[in-house]
């Protein structure tokens, strides 16, 4: 039905900005996770690991942390699922049909949080893999220089967002303040 179709819309619409929300969240804590390992980094190189190594480390890492509070989050959803459910109808005052919860969906689940997890972690690894050996050590991380080139991106990008939210408010008949 209709109304149904709208409300999966709603919600592919709101996971997938939650989604990219804690991304950033992810990529955030991992770039400072990066920074305070910078001497576990320093020794990991000055022992002979590649460049590669350093970042499959850090990136395997991302994926670990990613799994365990997939699976973390996951069982306590379930809990509190076996916990609220019995009496979800008459909390809410109407039948809300039950919780039908799938194998393929809790997988799915989980394997989007360690993708999202794994892809936050790459960006970091990569940056902290290319910091040279004796930098590391000495828990320096040089200051690298602000390309212009990704300044204009960035104002571009910002740009048309602005434009598509605008567009986006228009269309719904209400102007956006």
């Amino acid at each position: 039905s209709n109304g149904e179709n709208e409300a999966r819309a709603a919600v592919l619409v709101f996971g997938s900005l939650a989604l990219m929300a804690v991304g950033l969240v992810i990529a955030a804590a991992f770039a400072v996770g990066a920074r305070r390992q910078l001497r576990t980094i320093g020794l990991l190189a000055a022992s002979g690991a590649s460049p590669a190594q350093v970042r499959s480390y850090l990136t395997l890492q991302g994926g670990l942390t990613g799994l365990v509070g997939a699976i973390v989050g996951l069982t306590i959803g379930l809990v509190a699922i076996a916990a609220l459910a019995p009496g979800l109808d008459r909390r809410l005052n109407f039948i809300t049909g039950g919780v039908d919860l799938s194998v393929v969906d809790l997988l799915i689940i989980t394997l989007v949080a360690v993708a999202v997890s794994t892809v936050a972690a790459a960006m970091p690894a990569g940056s902290a893999a290319r910091v040279p050996v004796l930098s590391a050590l000495g828990g320096r991380r040089p200051l690298p220089r602000i390309r212009r080139r990704l300044s204009i991106v960035g104002m571009v990008v910002a740009a048309i967002g602005t434009i598509i939210v605008g567009l986006s408010g228009a269309s719904l008949g209400r102007a956006v303040t």
